[in-house]
């Protein structure tokens, strides 16, 4: 596949999940989901893949993405990715970063996410059967010649060590944090209540430290 075909399947994808067919199948996946782990409420689920639809597979969002890299000399290569597991499709963009750029994909997926992405993938599959050659789902990553790895401080320590012979993009626990003037407006505080609260504060994104100034009055902030 050329790079643009690539592309054209993402962006198909994410015109499918946006469709009344799409918003169907998306309730559908987010109420399975949650059967499987109850941290996946139906809300988040849904938030998840539409902020996936909207954003990762908008075709002007791709298509600057990848102009940043010549994708065409790539050497396709068998890229491992361990996801985690703690918000929905939180795995997501890693393989899509794999895929959108020729390499092959061995993704481990967590045991607390293993229904949503494969329900993604096998839309996509759908859309472009050459895509099935490039994605495997494995237990083991015996074979893969890269890594893009996601986990806790402890675990990290043992993937450093397992795959310090190939390359490595290997994650560990991370804070989030936000800064406020004491100015924000209510709608600025609404938005970064979101950022604390949704999906249950369990992402990395979430906001999970706050600096504010000297005499910084919270009543407000409450």
């Amino acid at each position: 596949m050329t790079t643009n075909n690539r592309i054209n399947a993402f962006v198909k994808l994410g015109n499918l999940l946006k469709s009344n067919y799409g918003q169907q199948l998306i309730e559908e996946w987010a109420y399975k989901a949650y059967q499987k782990n109850n941290w996946f409420t139906p809300e988040n689920s849904i938030n998840a893949i539409n902020s996936i639809a909207n954003y990762y597979l908008d075709e002007q969002n791709l298509i600057q993405w990848v102009s940043n890299y010549n994708l065409e000399k790539i050497i396709p290569k068998k890229v491992g990715v361990i996801m985690a597991g703690n918000i929905p499709l939180v795995g997501f963009h890693d393989a899509l970063s794999v895929l959108i750029s020729n390499h092959k994909l061995y993704a481990k997926l967590s045991s607390q996410d293993d229904f949503l992405i494969k329900a993604l993938f096998e839309q996509l599959f759908i859309i472009e059967p050459e895509f099935e050659n490039s994605v495997n789902f494995v237990d083991r990553m015996n074979d893969v010649e890269a890594i893009i790895a996601t986990g806790s401080d402890n675990s990290s320590n043992y993937f450093e060590y397992y795959f310090k012979h190939i390359p490595n993009i290997i994650r560990k626990n991370r804070t989030s944090v936000a800064i406020l003037n004491g100015k924000e407006t209510t709608e600025t505080i609404a938005a970064l209540g979101s950022d604390i609260l949704q999906y249950y504060g369990l992402g990395c994104r979430n906001v999970s430290k706050i600096f504010v100034p000297e005499n910084f009055k919270p009543d407000f902030f409450y």
